[in-house]
């Protein structure tokens, strides 16, 4: 418990420092692709494809070390320093790409592509080891296999809040006050501390790669579900792909209503987080009386669809309100902000947090032992990405160019 107690606060500083890395390196991809649309979407697919890669091997690779702490310390120290080399990096690939005669074409589809895959394929380094970090946190926090779906649901929330922390943090405040190459190397500085906190932690606790107490229980008898075994592993693929689809769409909508792509792509991201981040503990609390979570299961994805197609019509209908409000309250730039921020809380909270109570319940269920553990999180955790890439990806280059926003949301 004590380990327990101190690894948390760690996982919780870990997610805050990976969505600061995300918004500033959204910011300065934009010099190097040409677009901030682009920009966005280079990162998305490089924060996914890194993670989905980071937690399959990762949770392969927990389950076999004796010490899974020290492959979440290597993790963080890597993603720290690559943190601090990436505005040099990312300056390198800018001239490179200014330089290379094929970059400048005439034909602009080419260029941007390329752009991309070269930009995302350098991010792809430090999101898979952001990746590895869940599935090593998770075979070190969870004790039991029947209590594993409440363990995932507390570990999941921590690191969520710790990004609405970074997300907020970042967006509304670094950035405009300290610049992006401050603000990366204040990110770099919390993994290396992380690091550093978590080889304090192994070498005063001996060896506690293995979970905070010894498991109990090795097979997952808590949960007996009739569902067919495809199943759980289908919902996390397509409550993935209705995430991420949906983070896009948002930030596409909101920036006419925000005015601005930051503040639009900063408070749809940190009202997802909130909404995960909550549902998490959601499931955590209801993971301790549920055997069966499949009917669950069904009712929070039919809850994802209700909200997220009535959400074009909500933002519409409300927006003589937000002017009458605006018109009597708003004096200063915080209190416009604040209630615009209110209203798109309130349009994309309901779906976020059944998404967020899905992805623990989930895993919880498919777990059948403690002993495998770390490669069924690692591995459902992938599936879960890789739906969210198809989901960034259909709606940025498919939905919205073919049928537009409010469609596509409806869609």
């Amino acid at each position: 418990m004590i380990l327990r107690r101190i690894i948390l606060p760690l996982y919780f500083l870990s997610g805050a420092s990976a969505l600061v890395y995300e918004i500033v390196w959204a910011r300065m991809l934009g010099l190097v692709v040409g677009t901030a649309v682009a920009a966005w979407a280079a990162v998305l697919v490089a924060y996914m494809g890194g993670m989905a890669l980071g937690a399959f091997f990762g949770g392969r690779t927990v389950d076999r070390v004796k010490r899974p702490l020290l492959v979440f310390a290597f993790c963080e120290a890597g993603v720290g320093l690559f943190g601090a080399a990436s505005p040099a990096i990312l300056h390198a690939v800018q001239k490179l790409c200014a330089d290379m005669t094929f970059f400048s074409g005439t034909f602009t589809g080419a260029p941007i592509v390329a752009r991309i895959i070269i930009a995302g394929g350098i991010l792809i380094i430090p999101t898979t080891l952001m990746g590895a970090t869940f599935p090593a946190i998770s075979r070190v926090v969870a004790s039991q296999a029947r209590t594993l779906g409440r363990d995932l649901g507390v570990i999941y929330a921590v690191n969520t809040f710790g990004a609405i922390i970074g997300t907020i943090a970042a967006g509304f405040f670094l950035i405009p006050g300290l610049g992006t190459s401050v603000s990366i190397l204040l990110a770099s500085a919390i993994n290396c501390l992380v690091s550093i906190g978590v080889i304090v932690v192994v070498r005063r606790k001996g060896p506690t790669g293995e979970p905070y107490a010894p498991a109990q229980t090795t097979e997952n008898s808590a949960v007996q579900s009739p569902a067919p075994e495809w199943l759980f592993p289908a919902v996390l693929a397509c409550s993935g792909f209705c995430a991420m689809a949906f983070e896009v769409l948002w930030s596409r909508a909101l920036v006419f209503f925000l005015t601005s792509t930051t503040y639009a792509f900063t408070t749809v991201l940190s009202v997802m987080l909130i909404g995960l981040a909550i549902g998490g503990l959601f499931a955590a609390a209801l993971a301790k009386k549920l055997r069966d979570p499949t009917a669950w299961l069904a009712a929070l994805m039919l809850c994802i669809g209700i909200p997220g197609f009535a959400s074009p019509f909500l933002l519409h209908a409300i927006d003589p309100v937000i002017h009458f409000a605006e018109g009597r309250l708003v004096h200063a730039w915080w209190q416009w902000i604040t209630i615009r921020y209110v209203i798109s809380f309130a349009v994309i909270f309901p779906p976020a947090f059944c998404m967020g109570a899905i992805y623990p319940l989930a895993i919880g269920a498919s777990c059948r032992s403690i002993n495998t553990a770390g490669r069924t999180i690692g591995s459902l955790s992938a599936l879960n990405t890789l739906g969210g890439i198809a989901g960034s990806l259909a709606a940025a280059f498919l939905l919205v160019p073919a049928f537009g926003i409010q469609p596509s949301l409806v869609i």
